[in-house]
């Protein structure tokens, strides 16, 4: 059972069951991608700021849908990297009621810095959204690189070769070793005369 099960279910009722209004889903980049890979159709039009690079415009939103008129829920996705402004904010803030006047389901995807934002900037917006709809992290778990094992060497004085070329992780664990093993030299070298 997945932890957002019921953020799932809610966005399953906004695709199907919704008839206009302000809806919001918060969730970081790489999870709205996760979870909107699930919805589509001809009925959602799509419209990722990540992709377009732009600053907030009610007309861009108006003439996607001029564009695409079949369809019925408009997703605005990554809405955090347009509202980088305090001027961007205040547009959309001004728009409310012309995108209310389209009469479509609009589903507001930002992460939660943009949400927080939005609620201090953009109360008469923010207002109208009808329901929040929040997901934690849940990507599928990526197989992590493994980080190169480095051989102990134990001599003393020995020139290390490294290339700084070579990916930070694997540096980073070089480095690692490296200070565990002065580390080990140095109690050694402390408790030399305890040996024998």
């Amino acid at each position: 059972m997945t932890k957002n099960e019921s953020a799932y279910q809610r966005l399953g009722w906004i695709f199907t069951r919704a008839q206009g209004g302000f809806y919001s889903l918060i969730a970081s980049p790489e999870m709205q991608k996760e979870v909107l890979s699930r919805y589509g159709g001809p009925e959602v039009l799509v419209y990722d700021y990540r992709e377009h690079e732009k600053h907030y415009r009610f007309a861009e939103i108006q003439q996607a849908l001029a564009e695409r008129p079949e369809a019925e829920v408009c997703v605005l996705m990554n809405l955090q990297f347009a509202l980088m402004r305090d001027e961007d904010v205040r547009l959309l803030n001004y728009s409310r009621d012309k995108i209310n006047q389209t009469g479509k389901t609009f589903l507001f995807c930002m992460n939660q810095a943009a949400d927080d934002k939005l609620n201090r900037n953009a109360y008469d917006f923010y207002s109208f959204i009808r329901l929040f709809v929040r997901f934690a992290d849940e990507l599928p778990e990526k197989e992590e690189p493994r980080l190169p094992v480095i051989p102990e060497d134990r001599s003393v004085g020995v020139e290390v070769q490294v290339d700084f070329s070579w990916p930070e992780p694997k540096l980073l664990s070089l480095a690692i070793a490296l200070r565990n093993q002065g580390k080990e030299l140095q109690e050694q070298a402390r408790y030399q005369d305890a040996l024998f």
